[in-house]
């Protein structure tokens, strides 16, 4: 094989390795607009959307329910117990010494996170019960509606019915009423024509 033939191949070669590369360029391009594509699309989706605002007002109404509890209802358990603080309860099980920290089970926090818990959920069951009530008496005005327009809808095509009936039978006895006038002119014309021919006799 010559220097020529060994040119002509390795330029071959090559060629053949820029399109394998080519194309390996163009299916990660693909791929890339493929997973692109697919994350605007769940970005975008409704659900998803919906769920990042859950969580915020959540998070916010998470914050509320804190403040009710720390700010109005604990004080008020305290000056109903004469000063007793739940949150503060706890049982030492190693005091403090000038080498060790103190350490406590600290039930009356983790009773404060119960009682938050409660309030959560009952905030959350009253919301529920509320909204599902208001949804029923929509959807109960909607179906209402929805039943006076097919009722009305029927009562227009009823009455759009006995209109076109009307229209027809005022049609026929006028069609019956003309072939009624044609028949008594045939039976005038023909007397008329007896008549001629009797006086030609």
């Amino acid at each position: 094989m010559g220097q020529a033939d060994k040119e002509a191949l390795e330029a071959k070669l090559e060629v053949a390795r820029e399109k394998e590369r080519r194309e390996k360029r163009k299916k990660l391009e693909k791929k890339k607009k493929e997973f692109m594509s697919d994350f605007r699309k769940f970005i975008t989706r409704g659900n998803v959307i919906d769920l990042a605002v859950a969580m915020v007002i959540g998070t916010a109404f998470n914050k509320i329910v804190s403040g009710l509890v720390n700010y109005i209802i604990m004080p008020l358990v305290g000056v109903m117990t004469g000063g007793f603080s739940i949150v503060d309860r706890k049982w030492v099980v190693r005091h403090a010494t000038e080498t060790n920290s103190e350490l406590a089970v600290q039930y009356g926090a983790f009773l404060q996170a119960i009682i938050d818990f409660l309030i959560i959920a009952l905030s959350v069951f009253i919301a529920v019960k509320i909204i599902t009530k208001v949804k029923n008496k929509l959807s109960e005005r909607e179906i209402e509606k929805k039943k006076a327009e097919e009722a009305q809808k029927k009562a227009l095509e009823a009455e759009k019915a006995a209109a076109q009936k009307a229209a027809d039978d005022k049609k026929r006895l006028a069609e019956e009423q003309m072939y009624e006038n044609i028949r008594l002119q045939t039976l005038i014309l023909e007397r008329i024509e007896n008549t001629i021919s009797q006086n030609k006799q």
